[in-house]
């Protein structure tokens, strides 16, 4: 298939995922996105209370705005999951078919681009970013 996705425990890259033609950094920041799920639970946490959508597009912001982390932390530029967000919204996230549970893909590189400055503080006082001390969660877990 053409997605990447979250399972539980793995994160799954179809053959046709188009972020296997884009720079190392932002394939590794929709990997990031993936991962983020499964860090967070989420689907435990949906399982729990339901997949409306309102809990849905939480669980995706969420992911969204760890996955700058994750990538820090693996020695990528976490400003990578914007730009990925940029490359991948105008033909996936956007227009009148957007999905409802996901918010417009410029209103998420801009959630995402929330994160960095938090980033950077925590890389400047603890020399890393420590996601479980900093990372502000929405779902509770």
């Amino acid at each position: 298939g053409e997605r990447a996705a979250a399972d539980g425990e793995r994160v799954l890259v179809g053959d046709r995922f188009p972020g296997f033609d884009w720079p190392e950094e932002e394939f590794a920041a929709a990997v990031a996105h993936e991962l983020a799920h499964n860090l967070l639970g989420h689907r435990a946490w949906l399982d729990r209370h339901g997949r409306s959508r309102s809990n849905v597009r939480r669980t995706e912001e969420e992911a969204d705005r760890l996955a700058p982390w994750l990538l820090a932390n693996a020695g990528y530029d976490p400003a990578a999951a914007v730009r990925m967000m940029r490359r991948w919204g105008p033909d996936h996230g956007g227009g009148l078919l957007r999905k409802r549970t996901h918010a417009g893909w410029d209103e998420r590189a801009e959630m995402i681009a929330g994160e960095l400055p938090l980033i950077d503080r925590a890389r400047a006082s603890e020399g890393r970013a420590d996601w479980s001390r900093y990372f502000r969660r929405e779902t509770g877990g």
